[in-house]
């Protein structure tokens, strides 16, 4: 069957390895993390940055959960100011403005 049919690409046939590629040509943690290949670290970057997402995310709900009903729900005054003031700067500082050139600049350009 061919591959656009199963979805699947197809093994090579003449005992021959899978071709080479950024997640495959070296393993382990050590491999990873001092790479100087650009696609390996557009990865890491966006796995920090899809935790910092949801970091930003568990401040919010914390947020949205205390206006959930008059007075204070699970925060107090000073926690909510807090957990808002948080939430804007971790979505801002560690969520969009390294999203940008960090993952664009360099897993898609070079």
């Amino acid at each position: 069957m061919s591959h656009a049919i199963t979805g699947r690409l197809s093994e090579p046939t003449d005992g021959s390895a899978a071709p080479d590629n950024y997640l495959t040509h070296t393993r382990g943690l050590r491999s990873w993390l001092f790479t100087l290949d650009h696609k390996r670290i557009g990865v890491m970057y966006m796995a920090g940055i899809l935790g910092s997402f949801l970091l930003g995310g568990v401040f919010a709900l914390l947020v949205r959960t205390e206006l959930i009903a008059p007075g204070e729900t699970i925060l107090s005054k000073d926690g909510y100011n807090h957990m808002f003031t948080l939430h804007g700067a971790v979505m801002i500082f560690l969520f969009i403005i390294p999203g940008i050139p960090a993952v664009l600049g360099n897993f898609v350009l070079p």
